[in-house]
């Protein structure tokens, strides 16, 4: 398997129990086992590990913010437009009329911005979309309810989102609320 064993004394007693195997790839420096002022029998096997972590780079993304729209404004101007006063004469004419149409009206009350997000950690890769769906109900009745996650006392909603949410990561797991 070509690894490689850091630890070179004893961890417990005369015995060596505490173990640090790498692979060759990874640059290990430092390996020291440490009595941690006796609180143990039980010596703490410390080290530097360099690893190199994938930088991380921001996507760009563009919205519009929909929810800041005056929607009677906005009807009321695709009503007095070109659609409703001089339509396109065929059917792929008045689909591309339309297009236009509200995509101007659309940059004019709710311009388009632009951001860069980062992308979502692969850790949630695993859940369900059930779990998934779930964890965001339960974070946004924690940010809407002002109900914090290190909070025991919740409120009937969030107890509702929270025994779902931790079942369905984990079926075997048994979810306990605190009322």
């Amino acid at each position: 398997m070509d690894m490689t064993q850091h630890v070179q004394s004893a961890t417990r007693a005369q015995n060596l129990l505490r173990l640090l195997v790498t692979d060759p790839s990874l640059s290990v420096t430092g390996v020291r086992v440490d009595d941690a002022g006796l609180v143990s029998d039980h010596r703490l096997v410390a080290a530097n590990i360099s690893v190199h972590r994938r930088a991380v780079r921001a996507v760009p993304k563009s919205f519009r913010p929909i929810r800041k729209i005056d929607t009677d404004e906005f009807e009321q101007s695709l009503w007095n437009s070109e659609l409703f006063s001089s339509p396109a004469s065929t059917v792929d004419g008045f689909a591309k009329q339309l297009e236009r149409v509200v995509i101007a009206e659309l940059d004019r009350v709710a311009p388009l911005k632009h951001c860069r997000r980062r992308p979502s950690k692969p850790i949630t890769r695993w859940l369900s979309q059930d779990a998934i769906n779930a964890k965001r109900e339960r974070r946004r009745l924690e940010r809407h309810g002002g109900v914090h996650s290190s909070t025991l006392i919740a409120s009937r909603t969030v107890k509702c989102v929270v025994v779902p949410t931790n079942s369905s990561m984990d079926p075997d797991t048994t979810s306990t609320v605190i009322n």
